[in-house]
């Protein structure tokens, strides 16, 4: 754990009784907590980098007045949990990727991959909870503390002049340094931009057929593989569609981008889904999506038994359906489903080929020269497509007559990777990765 901040080693005066009568916390902007302008810059420095790690100390947020003025309070309540993002986001913007508050720890934040602590002392529990209840209610914290408590997974968005800073957050308990229960949020960065097809350079196949009229898209792949991001940019083309006008639902766990705030024609109603949110659950908002009159429903991600059973109805009401799941291939997708639900698998498999419209499973492969690129697997359920599978025998292997059609008459992810490889835009260790863990092995020549 950091070490705490002596305050007795420092030539600066102590602060700390200053509090008001009623023993409140003031906001930062009361001139009894603000520092003395009369110490020398030396003394300042002296101060607020003190026991810090050498390749940090020049840091711009420990020269920040606001920061300052934060430091020099004796505690922190939820009136200041704004003013902390604010004053980071002054100072760093984007390049802060993460943010963790635990209790009776130091507050650290995450740039470019260097973790910088803050404030110099450990944050007491009461600091800590005061910040989770203006965030969520009141019972938030003592929900977090009880026999059956489950971690908070949501969105948290702080004004920012004329702009908004959003973050992804996680409340969980962990075991605090003193080995007793204490309480840690931690904030990760969200994208404030909507990426569209072009940005993504997604190929004119998806462009081309993942806006129907009605039948579910499926995208499914690892944690972290731009599945939802692709998903924002389908989005983004329905909503700026002028030849088809539609009305769009969307059902995240949390909202990762703000699908509202885009201005096409065609309006996007977004909901978050979580105990403090809109809806308690996916099966909550889905059931509520089909009375809402909507064209396309999007469902951020969906992992239970109960939401890809709902999944099939969104079709067979005549609705577009988007959604996302964790799956390593085209027909490891729809048997994913198929073991989430129970019961008859290929029944319900022969079900899924009847409402689905396209299935894309990605994977985001290191990029030549920095970033990443998708390398994506696709099959479209075309007429022809559903007619192959559905007329075969009960009792048929129809996950391996998914992978030949998709051989057949769709785009393999050992074709999609050679793609990728001889374009240069990946190396021949990353494609052998790549064909190496979906199950597949190939000798590159070279």
């Amino acid at each position: 754990m950091s070490k705490l901040l002596n305050l007795d080693d420092v030539s600066i005066p102590d602060f700390s009784e200053e509090l008001v009568a009623d023993n409140t916390i003031p906001h930062v902007t009361h001139s009894a907590h603000t520092r003395d302008e009369t110490h020398t810059p030396n003394n300042v420095a002296n101060k607020y980098t003190l026991n810090l790690p050498k390749k940090v100390k020049d840091e711009a947020i420990y020269k920040d007045k606001q920061y300052q003025q934060l430091c020099d309070l004796s505690g922190l309540d939820e009136d200041h949990l704004d003013e902390i993002l604010r004053c980071i986001y002054s100072a760093y913007g984007q390049s802060v990727s993460d943010i963790i508050i635990p209790s009776d720890d130091v507050i650290q934040i995450r740039k470019s991959k260097v973790l910088m602590p803050l404030f110099g002392r450990t944050i007491r529990a009461s600091e800590v909870e005061s910040f989770i209840k203006k965030m969520y209610r009141e019972d938030a914290v003592r929900n977090l503390k009880g026999i059956d408590s489950e971690d908070i997974d949501a969105t948290y968005d702080v004004t920012h002049g004329d702009g908004l800073i959003r973050l992804r957050t996680n409340v969980c308990t962990y075991r605090s340094p003193a080995g007793t229960q204490g309480l840690k949020i931690t904030f990760r960065s969200l994208p404030s931009v909507i990426p569209s097809f072009d940005t993504l350079n997604t190929p004119q196949f998806i462009r081309d057929n993942c806006m129907p009229r009605e039948g579910l898209i499926l995208v499914s792949g690892e944690t972290g593989s731009g599945k939802t991001t692709l998903c924002a940019a389908i989005l983004r083309a329905l909503n700026e569609d002028e030849e088809y006008s539609r009305i769009i639902i969307a059902n995240e766990h949390p909202p990762e981008f703000l699908l509202n705030s885009l201005t096409g024609p065609n309006p996007i109603y977004q909901h978050a889904i979580g105990k403090y949110d809109d809806f308690a659950t996916f099966e909550d908002g889905l059931s509520n999506a089909l009375r809402c009159a909507p064209e396309v429903i999007f469902s951020g991600e969906s992992r239970n038994r109960e939401t890809f059973l709902i999944l099939p109805r969104i079709a067979e009401s005549g609705h577009m359906g988007i959604t996302t799941l964790h799956a390593g291939s085209v027909p490891g997708t729809l048997t994913r489903i198929a073991d989430e639900i129970g019961g008859n698998q290929e029944s319900t498999i022969r079900k899924f080929i009847m409402h689905t419209h396209l299935i894309i499973n990605q994977w985001l492969a290191p990029k030549v020269g920095g970033g990443v690129v998708p390398i994506q697997e696709w099959l479209l359920l075309n007429h022809k497509v559903k007619e192959e599978l559905l007329q075969m025998e009960y009792g048929s292997d129809l996950p391996l007559a998914v992978k030949k059609c998709v051989e057949k008459y769709g785009r393999t992810f050992k074709s999609a990777a050679k793609e990728a490889l001889n374009e240069g835009a990946i190396t021949k260790a990353t494609y052998l990765l790549a064909i190496n863990s979906h199950g597949g092995e190939e000798e590159v020549d070279g």
